[in-house]
């Protein structure tokens, strides 16, 4: 089973998806992130990089950066936005370090903080040109991930 290549028939497209290590097209990706958050895109999402154990109770997101945040029992792009919101924060203002240095904060039922995550690992965006498609993706290890399919066209 661990060399099987059954995956293919569900993921086709698999292999059509690389890592962006060009710095032109980082920076291009990065730039419409920013464009998408700040417009608040439809294609653009908050999630916890990591999968959370739940055994040990309920988990509650906060938001940190800019000021005080409310607890929400879920985590949403749209809760971020209110956070921001809240606290006065100019969405055209917001900048690529800003992403980096705001956070999404996974608390207890006593309030006690459990994992902290920069909002930039937290957003999953789908990105989409004439010629390429991306998808920028958190990977829970500290660093975002760009990958962009060799064959968009066939990409739905």
């Amino acid at each position: 089973m661990y060399n099987s290549d059954d995956y293919r028939v569900a993921f086709p497209d698999i292999q059509n998806i690389a890592p962006v290590r060009d710095p032109t097209v980082i920076e291009a990706l990065n730039e419409e992130l920013l464009q998408a958050f700040r417009a608040k895109n439809g294609n653009l999402y908050l999630a916890i990089p990591e999968i959370v154990d739940y055994q040990n109770g309920p988990h509650y997101a906060s938001f940190s950066g800019v000021g005080p945040s409310m607890v929400f029992e879920d985590v949403f792009i749209d809760e971020y936005y209110s956070y921001l919101e809240s606290n006065a924060a100019d969405l055209n203002s917001v900048g690529y370090e800003d992403l980096k240095c705001h956070g999404l904060n996974l608390k207890n039922e006593n309030d006690e903080l459990l994992k902290h995550f920069s909002i930039l690992n937290c957003l999953i965006f789908d990105a989409a040109s004439d010629t390429n498609r991306a998808t920028i993706y958190p990977t829970g290890n500290g660093t975002e991930s760009k990958l962009l399919p060799g064959k968009t066209e066939s990409i739905s």
